[in-house]
């Protein structure tokens, strides 16, 4: 009788096993197979196309009894390998046995074991038709093969098992049993790796394990992963992105076609398969099925692979335990494109054990750390390594993972007044904003434009001081009170802060320090202080294609500054509205003049933006919301944008700087008088 997979101690319907599968993502079970992998000591780990299966003429001999499906040749089917232990005469228990789906132990206590989701969990729920496993062990050189697969259960539905297979002796005598000779299936089994099942020069078995996805119906191409739409670097990109390191001494390497034509495939020289081909043609020299190493997480945002040179590296401890570590790769290192060269992507994500969770790489995820040019981003990694949780009620807080292994839940401190599970992003924000490496600082001021962001402080005098005034002044106050745009309003005059005169820093001598820096050995000029003003800038590159792409555009956003301070407001100058605007004034103002009609659109636009952001963390101060609650609501990028066409109002603004800095030329109406004549267009 074929050997059910148990759920305590009862067979498993396959539903409670679709059920865990479903909390997972398409890739986790490539997840699974290499943890495996590591847990049996692996050294190297080959994961690709089961070639044999993918010529046209390979057939299934004696396919199992009763068995619903058709295995047929021509596909490009899944196959993963390595050298580890092998399982031994444990095979049936490790694929076919008891199988725990609920974590009962990790609601007990045990945070950190490994549960629910697993290679079976990960694999079956896809792959109907049948999971072949085979392992070679030292006490079974011969090899042992395990047929997972769904069995129909009439009105029930269904379940898996290790499918019974015939085994005959030298007689003629079957005997069915769960495990077969893995020999026998020389179809799978063929073109496995010399250095697995096979003799080492010494003349002993070299030891290891096979995984081989049959798909829903036998017909499928699992190489392209659970519904045939993954890219062919896929795979590999995940696990690069899944790990941040591997294990000393691990080799990983995983076969990429380098091209989505499938009828392609067969004429490309294969690596792997001493570069021939599939259909024994001669290929280009170009067409190569690669079989690349995979590289962790770490080793690329290091930059050890990268050609232009290593990347500079800080660690910044976290209060609650742990620490972040950022990479930011020299500049010309930064990766564009897709295929494999998005593995080196920099990211933002959280370290449990050497594995990666929680990966983020958009814009606005790094707007949330103060960091908006996509010059700086697209170069820099920000990795954080909390501390592990002891239990769900440990005082000092912690991270533990989610029973699939797809996320990290928190623990947070006692003293902390953030409850449920959710990690605490705010937090480590505002940490790395606080302690931000002095490299990375230094890129986003080469990256910002050197253009004047200077604010109309005749309308910051008259009308946003005055009426910030009206609402208890204060902002966030920051550390010493001096620095302009980060002061609480309530002195009208304020001292900047004394200079120091730099000689080795590679800028010239007398440049001043900026405002409000202590040490300084040269007296300031006293001068007005703006009242919870933050900065704002035009800054077209500030702007990835994918926020102008984005419904609705982006075309303002907020990045918060360090505890205590204001942050920064930056305005995209080829926004639609914005264009129209300046295209509006230029039409109507001679060419020689242009340049001061764009920069009165600037100054007018840019100190609209500041008032406004400037009342509204003052109100939120007011109703006692947090820096973060705002920045989420009322200042999101949407919620700023959609301010930005609020301020019509602001033409009248234009139009007196336009009306005193240049001479508005007129502009004939399409329209005509009672004589005959188009009449002049009002300018207003």
């Amino acid at each position: 009788m074929a050997k059910p997979i148990e759920v305590q101690g009862a067979r498993a319907a396959a539903i409670f096993i679709e059920r865990s599968y479903r909390e997972g993502t398409d890739t986790q079970f490539l997840r699974e197979l290499v943890q495996n992998g590591i847990e049996a000591e692996a050294t190297t780990i080959q994961i690709g196309i089961h070639w044999q299966s993918a010529d046209p003429s390979w057939e299934l001999i004696d396919p199992p009894r009763d068995y619903p499906y058709v295995i047929a040749g021509g596909k490009y089917r899944l196959v993963y390998y390595d050298n580890g232990v092998g399982m031994g005469d444990r095979i049936v228990d490790y694929m076919a046995g008891l199988l725990d789906l609920d974590s009962k132990d990790q609601a007990s206590g045990d945070l950190h074991g490994n549960f629910a989701m697993g290679v079976r969990v990960s694999t079956l729920p896809w792959n109907h038709a049948g999971v072949i496993v085979a392992s070679w062990a030292e006490d079974y050189s011969e090899g042992q093969l395990v047929w997972l697969r769904y069995v129909e259960d009439g009105a029930r539905a269904g379940s898996y098992e290790a499918t019974t297979l015939g085994v005959a002796d030298d007689d003629g005598n079957i005997d069915w049993r769960d495990v077969a000779p893995a020999d026998l299936f020389e179809e799978f089994i063929g073109d496995r790796p010399e250095w697995l099942g096979r003799p080492d020069a010494n003349g002993k078995i070299q030891t290891g394990t096979m995984l081989l996805m049959l798909g829903q119906t036998g017909s499928e191409n699992t190489f392209l992963g659970p519904t045939e739409e993954w890219k062919t670097h896929t795979g590999p990109n995940y696990l690069s992105h899944r790990y941040y390191k591997f294990p000393k001494g691990l080799n990983i390497r995983y076969e990429d076609p380098r091209t989505a034509r499938m009828d392609a495939w067969s004429e490309r020289r294969r690596d792997r398969m001493d570069r021939t081909t599939l259909d024994h043609s001669e290929p280009k020299a170009d067409d190569r099925v690669l079989n690349e190493p995979v590289r962790s997480t770490r080793d690329l945002m290091r930059g050890e692979f990268a050609r232009r040179g290593a990347s500079q590296i800080a660690k910044i401890p976290l209060e609650s335990g742990g620490r972040i570590i950022v990479y930011l790769l020299p500049e010309s290192s930064s990766t564009s494109g897709g295929g494999q060269r998005a593995a080196a992507q920099p990211a933002i994500g959280v370290r449990y054990k050497d594995e990666i969770y929680h990966r983020k790489t958009l814009a606005r995820d790094y707007q949330k750390f103060a960091i908006s040019h996509p010059k700086v981003y697209k170069r820099l990694s920000i990795i954080i390594e909390p501390r592990q949780a002891d239990g769900v009620n440990d005082p000092l807080g912690g991270v533990f993972p989610s029973s699939a292994r797809t996320s990290l839940q928190y623990v947070h401190p006692f003293a902390s007044a953030i409850a449920g599970r959710d990690l605490p992003w705010s937090e480590w924000e505002q940490e790395f904003i606080d302690a931000m490496p002095d490299f990375v600082v230094a890129a986003i001021e080469a990256a910002t434009p050197e253009e004047s962001n200077d604010l109309d402080q005749d309308v910051i005098d008259r009308v946003a001081e005055p009426f910030m005034q009206m609402f208890s002044k204060a902002v966030w106050r920051a550390a010493t009170g001096e620095t302009p745009g980060r002061t609480t309003g309530e002195d009208a005059r304020a001292p900047r802060g004394r200079r120091k005169v730099r000689s080795k820093s590679g800028q010239s001598a007398g440049t001043p320090l900026p405002s409000g820096v202590e040490g300084g050995d040269e007296a300031g000029r006293p001068a007005r202080v703006r009242a919870g003003i933050p900065d704002c800038r035009f800054d077209a590159e500030a702007f990835s294609d994918e926020e102008r792409l984005a419904r609705p555009q982006v075309g303002v956003k907020y990045t918060k500054g360090r505890t205590g301070q204001l942050g920064s407001v930056v305005i995209d100058p080829h926004f639609p509205l914005i264009k129209d605007v300046e295209e509006y004034w230029l039409s109507r103002a001679p060419a020689p003049q242009h340049g001061e009609v764009r920069k009165a659109v600037q100054i007018v636009y840019r100190t609209a933006m500041a008032c406004r952001v400037g009342q509204i963390l003052s109100m939120a101060k007011k109703y006692e919301m947090s820096e973060d609650e705002i920045t989420r609501t009322f200042m999101s990028n949407e919620s700023l944008t959609a301010s930005l066409f609020g301020l019509a109002a602001e033409h009248e603004g234009i139009k007196q700087r336009v009306g005193r800095k240049v001479k508005v030329k007129r502009v004939a109406s399409s329209g005509n008088g009672p004589t005959g004549r188009g009449r002049h267009a009002k300018v207003d």
